[in-house]
C-alpha cells in the first residue's frame, strides 16, 4: 500500500529536475599504509582519490530533518581490481547486470547544494560509466536507447608506478600540496616539475574531456529515470549533506549532529529568558483584553 500511494503521490506531482554538472578539480596519490590491530595487520597499497565537482541548476530546498538520510550507502560489488589493472572491460561486464538498479523516483537532489566537491575512488568512477553505459543510456528492460547522443569511453587509468617514482624523486609525500613558492630554488624541483605535468595532463586531456560527454548523457536522460537511479545518486549524494531548515529552539546549539547537553552562554541564557518573558506577557495581556471585547461586542 505504502509504495502504491507514493507512485501516486509521484504522478500528481511532477518532479522538479536539476541539471548536474560533474568536473575534475584534481587528482591525489594516496601512499601505501599498513594498519596494525590486536588480530593482525591491514595493508592499503597506493591509490588515487579524484576531487570532483558537483554543480546543480536550480534553487536548493531544505530537507525534511525526519526524512532519513540523504545519500544511500554503497551497495555496490566490492571486488573491484586496483587501478593498475587494465581489464576495464571484465569489470564493466561484471557490473553491467549487478550495479545500481533503480528505486522509487524521488527528489533526491532537491536538498543538495548548488556547488561542493566529492572525493571518489577510482571504482566509483568505474560504477559511474557502466551505469551509464547499461541502466541510464540504455533501457535493460524494453531493449531500446533512450539517448540520442553516444556513451564516452572510460579513460585509462592512471599509472601508480610513474606517479610513485615522480613522488621518490621529490622525496617528498606531501609534494601535491606545496605551492610554488615552496618549491623554488630546491635540488628536487625537477621532480615536482613532472609531477605537476603527469597531474595537468592526466586531468585536462583525459578526465575533463570525460565528464563533459557524462554531463551531455545526463542531459538527455529523462527526468523519472535519473530521480530512481541508485548508481548516480550514490555518486553525487553520497557524504553529502543537504540544507537543513533554520532550528527555531532559543538557544542554538554550537554542535552538529546528536550531542550531549551543555551549559549555554550567559548572553544566550539571557535572550531565551527575555524571549520567553515577552511571549508570557503578550499573552497576559491578550487574556485581560478578551472580557473586555466579549463585553462590548
Amino acid at each position: 500500500m505504502a509504495s502504491s500511494s507514493s507512485s501516486q503521490h509521484a504522478g500528481m506531482f511532477p518532479i522538479r529536475r536539476r541539471e548536474l554538472k560533474l568536473g575534475i578539480k584534481g587528482v591525489e596519490l594516496k601512499l601505501c599504509r599498513r594498519t596494525r590491530t590486536s588480530a593482525d595487520s591491514r595493508f592499503n597499497p597506493p591509490h588515487f582519490v579524484y576531487t570532483i565537482s558537483c554543480s546543480w541548476s536550480g534553487e536548493t530546498i531544505p530537507r525534511n530533518p525526519h526524512a532519513g538520510s540523504l545519500s544511500p550507502r554503497t551497495m555496490g560489488p566490492q571486488s573491484l581490481r586496483s587501478p593498475r589493472s587494465p581489464r576495464l572491460d571484465d569489470i564493466e561486464g561484471e557490473l553491467g547486470k549487478t550495479i545500481g538498479g533503480f528505486g522509487e523516483p524521488c527528489e533526491w537532489w532537491s536538498s543538495l547544494p548548488q556547488n561542493y566537491t566529492i572525493k571518489r575512488k577510482w571504482r566509483d568512477i568505474v560504477i559511474l560509466h557502466a551505469s551509464l553505459k547499461h541502466e541510464l543510456a540504455y533501457d535493460p528492460f524494453l531493449n531500446y536507447r533512450r539517448i540520442k547522443g553516444k556513451v564516452p569511453k572510460l579513460p585509462d587509468p592512471a599509472d601508480v608506478d610513474t606517479w610513485l617514482r615522480c613522488y621518490a624523486a621529490t622525496g617528498d609525500a606531501c609534494a601535491h600540496l606545496r605551492k610554488p613558492e615552496e618549491i623554488l630554488g630546491k635540488d628536487t624541483y625537477a621532480g615536482y616539475d613532472e609531477l605537476g605535468e603527469l597531474h595537468w595532463m592526466y586531468c585536462n586531456n583525459r578526465l575533463a574531456p570525460f565528464f563533459q560527454e557524462v554531463n551531455k548523457v545526463l542531459e538527455e536522460v529523462p527526468t523519472e529515470v535519473l530521480a530512481s537511479s541508485l548508481a548516480l545518486r550514490r555518486f553525487a549524494a553520497l557524504g553529502v549533506t543537504g540544507r537543513r531548515p533554520r532550528s527555531t529552539l532559543p538557544i542554538h546549539s554550537p554542535f552538529l549532529g546528536p550531542s550531549l547537553p551543555v551549559m549555554p552562554e550567559k548572553s544566550d541564557l539571557a535572550r531565551a529568558a527575555a524571549a520567553m518573558i515577552r511571549s508570557r506577557s503578550q499573552g497576559a495581556l491578550t487574556d485581560k483584553k478578551l472580557p473586555a471585547d466579549r463585553g462590548k461586542s
